[in-house]
């Protein structure tokens, strides 16, 4: 039996960071007021906001880095886009209302990626929309209310409005105004598909209750989320159909896993000022996002059991999202980018020496011989091949090689 020494040099070692860096606003942005981010890749990325005390905008990056305006809102009016939905690289949904206006809201629909927007709902039509949701390209949500009068009285209408086919036609889904929970003139939504919704709803009284649907947003049960004393909440989220998160103007965020039967406390900031939180962005069941007043972000791994600093700024934060594990933004009055950055150390390489039993006889292997290496990391890699009293029979540089199982032949 003859045997050889493989030695595989790791020519680099691989160092992990993560940081949250401050974006440049482009050219023409005088102060950014930004309150929606979606994204169809990690590098295409849109967000929706008002640009300082102007009308509406829309700004687009295709690389991750480096952003423009891609949509001013053409009005003498000041519109604050509030809500904005993108599926893929064309067709997309955005919300706006009127500053210090009443049912004045704009729904406009993207066909090209946010150059042009088509109004769905105008202005000039009298409704006040509260709220919007997409699933996807198909299913979509909004809230809204509206007046109509008779021959004596004025009556308010509270409509959850929904399509099944991309915006073609918009039913009434559920009507609010003759129900038990009259006059909800805030309502929060998520949808974690086409059938499995939740809401929050507030009446004129602050009264807040907690409602969840299976058919679509058709019928609501409601459902007890006790809140800690005083506390608001302000958002929610769903992973799935069963596990979800709801966060708090007091720094609380509260937990269901079963689809919100029950609820319970996971996390309180203590409250007072500068304590809200405003949204979630979970890329599992347990890795989870969280930002809010002072630009505050909050990340669990373990489902929301803890929460730890992942960063502290001086800003309000409005929204948080996640393309994938290692690429994530927050926007508020900046635009922050989190990154998951890989470094290659090429100082410190990564030895390791395999044995090789070769069992081909007559010596040198008639002539050749396939062996397997596993590669632990993504690396420059070298191989070298010495005899067993340790002479130098052959080096080569494989060059740079993806974790995994490989198989190569030798010639001897």
């Amino acid at each position: 039996m003859k045997k050889v020494i493989l030695t595989i040099i790791m020519l680099s070692s691989i160092i992990f960071a993560q940081d949250w860096v401050s974006q440049t606003l482009p050219e023409g942005i005088t102060m950014g007021v930004f309150n929606k981010i979606i994204s169809t890749s990690d590098t295409t990325v849109w967000i929706c906001g008002r640009n300082g005390f102007n009308t509406g905008v829309i700004l687009n990056t295709t690389d991750g880095n480096n952003w423009s305006i891609l949509y001013s809102l053409d009005s003498e009016d000041i519109f604050f886009l509030e809500k904005l939905f993108m599926f893929d690289d064309n067709t997309g949904w955005v919300v706006g209302t009127k500053d210090y206006g009443y049912y004045e809201s704009l729904l406009l629909k993207t066909t090209d990626g946010g150059k042009t927007w088509e109004e769905v709902v105008s202005a000039s039509d009298g409704i006040d929309i509260i709220d919007l949701f997409f699933t996807d390209s198909n299913n979509g949500w909004y809230y809204c209310k509206f007046d109509s009068t008779d021959e004596e009285n004025t009556i308010t209408h509270y409509i959850l409005k929904r399509t099944t086919n991309g915006g073609e036609n918009w039913e009434n889904a559920f009507d609010i105004t003759d129900n038990e929970f009259s006059g909800a003139y805030s309502m929060t939504m998520f949808f974690e598909n086409a059938n499995h919704g939740w809401s929050i709803r507030e009446d004129y009284y602050d009264n807040k209750t907690f409602w969840h649907t299976i058919d679509g947003g058709v019928n609501w049960t409601e459902q007890i989320l006790t809140l800690e004393s005083e506390d608001q909440l302000s958002n929610l989220y769903f992973i799935d159909e069963n596990n979800g998160w709801a966060c708090g103007y007091n720094g609380t965020i509260y937990n269901t896993t079963n689809s919100g039967n029950n609820w319970s406390l996971q996390y309180n900031l203590g409250g007072g000022a500068g304590k809200a939180l405003a949204s979630f962005s979970f890329i599992d069941e347990n890795t989870g996002y969280v930002c809010g007043a002072n630009g505050r972000i909050r990340k669990t791994t373990d489902g929301g059991i803890n929460w730890n600093d992942s960063y502290n700024g001086y800003t309000d934060l409005m929204d948080i999202h996640f393309a994938n594990s290692n690429i994530g933004w927050a926007i508020g009055i900046e635009i922050l980018k989190y990154t998951n950055v890989t470094n290659i150390d090429n100082k410190n390489p990564n030895i390791q020496i395999f044995e090789l039993s070769a069992t081909n006889y007559p010596n040198p292997f008639n002539p050749n011989t396939t062996f397997s290496i596993n590669i632990p990391n993504s690396s420059n890699v070298e191989l070298s091949i010495f005899s067993i009293t340790g002479d130098l029979i052959e080096t080569q540089d494989l060059g740079y090689q993806n974790a995994g199982k490989y198989y190569f032949n030798w010639n001897a």
